[in-house]
């Protein structure tokens, strides 16, 4: 199993969540996912919502590791 991000800049004129960050975890082949994420100019504020989207990925990590 392989995460990735592609994070972009939050574009202020354009408040709603992209459509690509909707349907966001986006699968690969071999099991392999992608989340698309805009990310605020704000660094705390960049950081927070980072840490929140990696929370559920190490949850599924850890699973993942403990079924092996």
């Amino acid at each position: 199993m392989a995460w990735g991000v592609l994070a972009y800049p939050l574009d202020p004129a354009r408040p709603s969540i992209p459509q690509a960050e909707q349907l966001s975890p986006w699968s690969l082949d071999g099991g392999r996912k992608v989340v698309f994420t805009s990310l605020p100019h704000v660094a705390s504020d960049a950081v927070t919502k980072l840490r929140a989207l990696m929370a559920p990925v190490a949850a599924e990590r850890d699973r993942w590791q403990s079924q092996a």
